[in-house]
This record gives C-alpha cells, structure tokens and sequence, in this order.
C-alpha cells in the first residue's frame, strides 16, 4: 500500500512573516498526531525547523508577538511528545529523513535525558529496597546498637551532595562511633572511592571481623560499593560469593544490580533471572522476591547506554 506522505511547508508566502504563518499552521496540524504518524512526526521536526528559521529570518522590525506564543506552544509539543516522536520514527526506519534537522536533534537529546532520568529512578529505588530488605532479612552484617551511627544521612549525603561531603560524614559517625562495624564499612567503601585503599583494607577488617557472617558482609559491601561507583570492586564481591555454594543466589543478585548500574540491561536480566532461580533451589524465598522484584524493574526500563566505571584501580 502507498504510504500517503504530507507535503512539504508551502513555500508561497512572499513574505518572512508569512512564512512563519505557514510553518505554524504545519506544525500545528501535526503537532498531536506526530507521536503515533511517521508521516506526520517527519512533517513536524520540517515544520518545527522551518518556524525557527523564519523567526529569525524576520528581523526586529517586524512585530510577531502572536506567532512567538504560537511557537512557544509548538516547542512546548516538541519537548513532551520528544521521546514518542523518536520511537514512532524509528519504528517506521525514517530517522535518515530528519537526520538533518535541528529539531530531530533536539528531540533525541530530550528522548535520552528522560531515559537517563527514568533508569537513575528506577536504579535508586531498586537499590533502596534491595538494602532495605537486606537489612531485614537478610543475614544483617551487624547487630546494631543504641545509640548507632547515622548511616541512613550517609547515604542522602552521597546522592544529594556528593562522594566526598558524604567521606566527611561518614568519618565524623566513625569518630562518634569507632568500634561500629556499620561505620566502618560506610567509612571503608567511601575511603576506597576517594582514592585510600590502605585505609579502607583497615575498616574492612574492621567490619568482617565484627560481622555475624561473611557472607552478609559481602552482600552489604558490594552494594555500598555500587552506591559509590566502585563497580569493579562490587563484581568482586559478587564473584566471592557465586564461588561458595551456599551463597550463589545472593552473589548473583548482587551482580545483577552491578549490571543494572552499568546500564548493561541483558546481564542484569540474565542475573536476577539466575538469582531468583538459586533463591527458590535453595529454599531462600526472601531472596527469590527480591530477585523477581528487580527483575520486573530492569525490564520495563529502556535500553540505556552504560555507565562509566569509576572503580579506584
């Protein structure tokens, strides 16, 4: 069937005022149905290309007030419907029709930040429960005492403030607390991320000596470690624990989220799929949710492209 193509922006108005009206009224007409129509989302970036070369085009003696808001309303489509204009005409392989325009630029840049935003979101908050229930459920690193460090400012001092603000809470809450084995882990991976293995070696030591189970300290450990974006160091430990027998389930849900974090998509879903499997063989029902729970999350994200890794070597 012969794909019924829009034709292009009249070009008959003599003057650049008129133009701009042309251009309008194009992308106007498009402006909703460019997120479900190849045909109108290409017709849509020409328009949106066209309005701003014949804005500029009409000087400043000229009065466009009115076709300014209009154009403020076509940008405002542009930036909401950017994502669904992109999917729609890479589905329909038009992407070599636009990739000249400004406009199909823009909307890339606009499509990549929401899913940049939306796996940071997703990614926070699968790890938040992971930790979560981890520290519930799952072979707690340490007791903890009254009073104890404030570990849980730690870690909205990294996300909102930064690994070395963070450093320097997590050193005070050792100094308050010196022979607590949660301090020094905070402490230890934060040490490792600014570049002092040799201290954090120490606060390590500190830790497992002091942790019910080795395995519970691993686990807690590699996901601090992705907290701070020593994903090498975090694989290690997923390593550590996937070679114990008794720990495969908990070693490959920890590679999952160091995959997750990377951006890899396909190794995460392969290891939360591998995890949950090991959770249920081995009677570990609390691990086989948390497994399944991420593994749901990881795959209604969009691919993304990976993360940097910013391991100290």
């Amino acid at each position: 069937m012969k794909l019924e193509r829009r034709p292009s922006i009249e070009t008959t108005a003599q003057t650049p005022l008129g133009r701009l009206r042309a251009a309008l009224d194009a992308a106007e007409g498009v402006a909703v149905s460019a997120k479900v129509s190849a045909d109108d989302a290409v017709a849509f970036l020409r328009a949106c290309d066209a309005i701003e070369q014949c804005i500029n085009a009409a000087g400043a003696g000229v009065d466009i007030r009115p076709e300014m808001n209009r154009a403020d309303f076509v940008r405002a489509r542009l930036r909401v419907n950017a994502a669904a204009i992109v999917d729609v005409i890479r589905r329909a392989d038009r992407a070599g029709e636009v990739e000249d325009c400004r406009s199909w630029a823009r909307a890339l840049a606009i499509a990549s930040d929401l899913r940049a935003r939306r796996m940071r979101r997703m990614a926070f908050v699968g790890l938040g429960v992971v930790l979560l229930i981890a520290t519930l459920a799952l072979l707690p690193v340490i007791v903890p005492a009254a009073p104890a460090p404030n570990t849980g400012a730690i870690s909205r001092m990294l996300a909102n403030e930064g690994a070395a603000a963070a450093l320097d809470l997590a050193r005070a809450e050792y100094e308050r607390f010196p022979d607590d084995p949660e301090a020094a882990l905070w402490r230890g991976v934060l040490e490792l991320r600014a570049g002092d293995p040799t201290a954090a070696a120490d606060l390590f030591e500190q830790a497992q000596r002091q942790s019910s189970s080795e395995i519970g300290f691993l686990f807690e450990r590699g996901n601090l470690l992705i907290q701070v974006e020593l994903f090498d160091a975090a694989e290690a430990d997923a390593a550590a624990l996937i070679a114990r027998p008794d720990a495969q389930a908990e070693g490959f849900l920890l590679l999952g989220g160091v995959h997750e974090a990377r951006g890899d998509r396909a190794g995460a879903i392969a290891a939360f799929q591998q995890a949950a499997d090991l959770a249920a063989a081995a009677n570990k029902p609390h691990l086989e949710v948390i497994a399944k729970t991420r593994l749901g999350m990881v795959l209604q994200m969009p691919p993304l492209a990976p993360t940097p890794d910013q391991s100290v070597r």
